[in-house]
C-alpha cells in the first residue's frame, strides 16, 4: 500500500493524473477502516468553536458527549450538513485541494488503519452541524462510502 501511495505522489509530481492510483488506495482501505470515538480533551478547541458559532453552552455539549454514539451518517444528513463542504467533493484531486486549504492531509487518512470518527452535532429541528472531521468525510465522499460519525444530540 505504501508503494502505491509513493507511486501516486511521484506521478502527481510529474503532472500525471494520480486520481486512479489514489482511488485504488482508498478502495483497498475502505473496508478496513476502524472508526473510533474521539477523545473529549483532544476535541475541546473544535467543540468551543462550534459553541461560539452556534451560540451554545459548552457544558451542554460536554453533557451530550457521555451519551454520544458512533453511527453511520445517513446520506440526507450528510447532504444537509452545516460547516462542511464534503458532500460536494467529486474527485480525489478536489479533496486534496480542499484539504490543503484547511491545512489538512489526505495521505494520513489513506495510511490509517484506525480513524477518529468525525463529530456531528444533531440539534432538534435544525440541520446537523459538523464539529470536526471534514477531511475524513471528503475521502469517504470520493469513495461513495457512508462514514461513521460520533453523533452528539442536544
Amino acid at each position: 500500500m505504501k508503494e502505491l501511495l509513493k507511486l501516486a505522489k511521484t506521478l502527481s509530481k510529474l503532472n500525471f493524473a494520480s486520481e486512479s492510483f489514489q482511488i485504488i488506495i482508498l478502495a483497498s482501505k475502505k473496508e478496513k477502516i476502524k472508526w473510533t470515538k474521539p477523545h473529549l480533551a483532544e476535541e475541546m478547541e473544535e467543540l468551543e468553536s462550534a459553541c461560539n458559532k452556534l451560540n451554545l453552552d459548552i457544558f451542554d455539549l460536554k453533557k451530550s458527549w457521555d451519551t454520544g454514539k458512533l453511527i453511520r451518517l445517513k446520506a440526507e444528513d450528510w447532504k444537509n450538513l452545516e460547516n462542511s463542504d464534503s458532500w460536494d467533493i467529486s474527485s480525489v484531486e478536489e479533496a486534496t485541494e480542499a484539504a490543503k486549504r484547511y491545512d489538512r492531509d489526505i495521505d494520513s487518512i489513506l495510511l490509517a488503519k484506525k480513524l477518529t470518527a468525525p463529530i456531528v452535532l444533531f440539534r432538534g429541528g435544525k440541520e446537523p452541524y459538523l464539529v470536526s472531521g471534514n477531511t475524513s468525510l471528503m475521502v469517504c465522499k470520493v469513495l461513495d462510502y457512508a462514514p461513521v460519525v460520533f453523533a452528539l444530540k442536544i
